[in-house]
């Protein structure tokens, strides 16, 4: 009899919930690694700790207080980060310098469609459909951005960028 696989933190809804449920601190520390999966996924505990300027029974705790079962499971979960968020450019530059130009783009496309995939089967369309009306009907939206933040006015949002701007009246 096969053993079934323990359902990750990650594959469930709520790792963003357990992620708010950390202290701000906790946050900081672990934010770098789930923005940039890539350059942790290999790193040992220790490694982890001093890159990130921290303790190791630290990083320990905030894996712990994510839901995972211990370091192990956290880096599976940040190889599967890496792998998701995956593009066709950082596929071409990690290719050999063997590899023929349609063996890249095939592999391009063969990643863009599990990206594709890991979207849609993780993608709720109520909530996404609840959201894009909120954005529709928003007289206002407000867009931050790392550096700052625009405010656009409902007429500039929903207007098609082709048609012409029809004169205010005050």
């Amino acid at each position: 009899m096969k053993k079934p696989e323990p359902r990750s933190p990650a594959a469930s809804p709520n790792l963003a919930e357990r992620i708010d449920k950390l202290t701000i601190k906790r946050q900081e520390t672990i934010r770098p690694i789930l923005e940039h999966p890539r350059e942790y996924v290999l790193l040992s505990v220790r490694a982890m700790a001093q890159r990130l300027k921290t303790d190791p029974a630290t990083i320990v705790r905030i894996v712990r207080g994510l839901g995972f079962s211990g370091y192990r499971e956290f880096q599976h979960h940040l190889h599967e980060l890496s792998i998701a968020f995956a593009t066709p450019v950082d596929m071409m530059q990690s290719a050999s310098r063997d590899s023929s130009m349609p063996a890249l783009v095939q592999g391009s496309l063969a990643q863009g469609v599990k990206n594709l995939q890991a979207l849609n089967n993780s993608l709720d369309a109520k909530r996404l459909t609840k959201v894009a009306k909120r954005f529709f009907k928003a007289r206002r939206i407000v867009i931050f951005a790392a550096d700052g933040a625009a405010v656009l006015p409902a007429s500039a949002a929903r207007r098609p960028p082709s048609s012409p701007q029809a004169p205010r009246s005050r």
